[in-house]
């Protein structure tokens, strides 16, 4: 659970409110739509800005706390994220067979990065089919039909919907 979301939780709890309250008070016309929202934060800690502005002001919550938890939540988030991402993985091969079917290929044991790149090339145009070669959690390289290397894109903690808390101020 993340700090931010308990603090919420914790505060909710404490004044007495449940999440079909805290719904009701909103506006919401499906207070079960709204409770569920309410729910997914508190367990998640997923939440929309304005939603998690409203929450702040009807329990009472300052924008200062609010920033320093979710500052401390996404220190947390980025360490674990990194972590996570340093592990070492076997390097692979995704072979784009046709849309929406992808067949996985190993790279041979003890490759270098250069040979696996050489390696997938080389089945990309064999094969005059798009590959891509995941060469670790941070990046893959992305190569056509031709063999040439289309992309190397390296992910970061924010390159997917990974942080919870979007968009808060």
């Amino acid at each position: 659970m993340y700090r931010l979301s308990k603090l919420f939780k914790d505060e909710r709890e404490r004044q007495g409110f449940t999440k079909a309250d805290l719904a009701r008070r909103f506006g919401y016309k499906n207070i079960s739509k709204g409770a569920s929202r309410i729910a997914n934060f508190e367990r998640c800690g997923s939440i929309h800005w304005e939603l998690l502005a409203k929450l702040a002001d009807i329990l009472g919550i300052s924008h200062a706390t609010i920033k320093e938890l979710a500052d401390l939540d996404r220190a947390d988030y980025v360490a674990a994220w990194n972590a996570w991402a340093d592990e070492p993985i076997e390097m692979r091969i995704v072979m784009r067979i046709m849309a929406a079917m992808y067949v996985p290929r190993k790279v041979p044991p003890g490759f270098t990065q250069q040979q696996a790149e050489d390696f997938t090339a080389s089945m990309a145009r064999e094969a005059k089919k798009r590959c891509c070669l995941v060469v670790s959690r941070r990046l893959t390289v992305w190569f056509d039909e031709n063999g040439q290397v289309e992309n190397r894109t390296v992910a970061e903690p924010d390159s997917g919907p990974n942080w919870p808390i979007w968009g808060v101020p």
